[in-house]
This record gives C-alpha cells, structure tokens and sequence, in this order.
C-alpha cells in the first residue's frame, strides 16, 4: 500500500516511533487569497504519546499535492503503512467512523 490522492487525509508510514505523514497548511498571498500547501512531516513520539512529547523532526513544504505525494512515498514508502480510518487503534469504537456526525 502506499499514500495516494484518496487515502492521504487519514494514511501514515510508521518505523518504531516516527511518524510520517502528508499535512494540508495555508498561508494568504499577494491577491488577498489563500495558498494552499501541502507539508511532509515526520513525528517523533510513541503512539500514546501527549503533544507536548511529540517533536517535529523533519517537513517539506509543496505547493501540489502529487509533489508531497511523491516525496512522502518515495522516502518512506518502505516504513509500515497504515490507514487510520481502517486500522485496528481506530476501529468501529472510535476514531473518524464513531463521530455523531456520521
């Protein structure tokens, strides 16, 4: 498996306690719009981990997402694969699926 268009929002590659990820920012530009950007980010820090715990250790910015796709692929394609909207942590019981929302 690897992260694709579809599957970018809610896949991750993991290796021991490192996490990598395709995160979306914005920032205005001159025309008083938004430009959107697209941030391969590496985390470091265990799963249950608070926010405080968690570092940044590595984040590429790209202006397409297909750049941020290939990059992320590319370097860390080969870590575990995980999809969070089907993986045992985020099952049935929790996670995206188990909002009031849906």
């Amino acid at each position: 498996m690897k992260i694709t268009p579809d599957n970018w929002t809610y896949s991750v590659y993991t290796l021991d306690d490192l996490t990598a990820q395709i995160t979306l920012g914005a920032s205005p530009n001159s025309d008083q719009d938004v430009q959107l950007s697209y941030h391969v980010t590496v985390l470091k820090g265990a799963p249950d981990a608070q926010a405080y715990e968690i570092k940044e250790v590595f984040q590429a910015s790209f202006t397409q997402l297909e750049q941020a796709l290939e990059t992320i692929n590319n370097k860390y394609g080969d870590w575990d694969f995980i999809d969070r909207l089907n993986s045992d942590g985020l099952s049935d019981s929790s996670g995206c699926g188990s909002c009031a929302a849906h």
